[in-house]
């Protein structure tokens, strides 16, 4: 099975009947398209599950050589979150035919970027180049100030930063703690 699922801190976990399944699939649509577009010419790659992946929904990446005499497979790496979406089968369609524009350009010895080639052979096939369903973040931190209380809104923790409208206007431009912005409890 070429298959590999990484796995990130704190994400949702694949189990092996939904990898399989989900495999099946990709394998499917893979040799599908590769008959239809590129004449049976690409060699299977290996397929990951990324479920790191957050604003792309898939992407290309040639071999690498991993030390003397050992070498990488090239890989499509495809994003957990796609298989959550009620139109994976269409997505998956999608992304794949754009990555293996990139594979089939790298494959016949072509600069694989988003390059002129790149965009004449997704128009021909009808593939898209953007992401229509990137995860969103649902992790926004809110901060307040205490003097103003205006609203502050990160998506990283901050330990001590200050409001710097309170600062200029009461410290002469300088760090005050007094200004130093609050986390808000979530809702």
């Amino acid at each position: 099975m070429h298959i590999k699922i990484k796995e990130g801190p704190g994400l949702r976990s694949l189990s092996l009947k939904e990898s399989e399944e989900y495999y099946k699939k990709i394998k499917s649509v893979f040799h599908e398209l590769n008959a239809k577009h590129f004449n049976s010419e690409l060699p299977e790659p290996e397929f990951f599950i990324n479920s790191r992946l957050r604003s792309a929904l898939g992407r290309f990446k040639p071999p690498a050589f991993l030390s003397f005499r050992r070498k990488s497979l090239q890989t499509i790496e495809i994003a957990a979150y796609l298989f959550e979406n009620e139109n994976a089968d269409v997505h998956l369609q999608q992304l794949l035919a754009h990555e293996m524009i990139h594979y089939w350009l790298w494959f016949t010895g072509r600069p694989y970027g988003h390059t002129a080639e790149f965009k004449k052979m997704m128009n021909t096939i009808g593939a898209t180049r953007y992401n229509p369903i990137p995860k969103q973040s649902t992790r926004a931190l809110v901060y307040q100030c205490p003097g103003c209380l205006a609203e502050v809104v990160r998506k990283r923790q901050i330990t001590s930063h200050a409001c710097a409208n309170c600062c200029k206007k009461y410290s002469k431009g300088k760090y005050d703690k007094r200004f130093k912005l609050i986390l808000k409890p979530s809702p």
